[in-house]
């Protein structure tokens, strides 16, 4: 991040988005690595905080952390059972993936990520959700094949 701790971190004034999108890479590789839940969930919850954050102009960071978020699975449980809203499941994942997917004003080369990184963590789900999933994206992909 650039902030004071990610200014610390590299002596410098600014982190640059390319310093940024390079940790980003990093952190869903410590993410996919991970063998605990909160570890993984420490990784998502930044990776997020990072593709929302105050530069969403950048294409390059965008894709980093839309593509690392996507090997960064949570736990598969259903939203009702959590406290914090969804945000720690896999199905909090594939919302917030959903929303950058739907957000126009979200780099088009960063949106276009989110669909392999949704299939990713459809990957662990049993087939009835998978379907669900699959034809949320088709439906998607031939609106947009009638409008052109």
């Amino acid at each position: 991040m650039d902030n004071e701790q990610g200014q610390e971190a590299v002596r410098r004034r600014r982190v640059s988005l390319r310093m940024r999108a390079l940790a980003a890479y990093g952190l869903g590789v410590v993410g996919a690595q991970a063998t605990s839940q909160s570890e993984r969930e420490f990784c998502s919850h930044y990776l997020l905080l990072a593709l929302k954050g105050d530069e969403p102009s950048s294409q390059d960071l965008g894709v980093a952390c839309v593509i690392a978020f996507g090997h960064v699975p949570l736990e598969i449980e259903l939203e009702g059972e959590r406290t914090d809203g969804g945000a720690s499941t896999r199905a909090g994942q594939i919302r917030s993936l959903n929303e950058v997917l739907d957000d126009k004003q979200t780099h088009r080369r960063v949106r276009a990520q989110a669909p392999v990184a949704i299939a990713r963590l459809a990957a662990g789900l049993d087939p009835a959700d998978r379907d669900v999933i699959t034809r949320s994206l088709l439906d998607r992909l031939s609106s947009k094949l009638k409008n052109s």
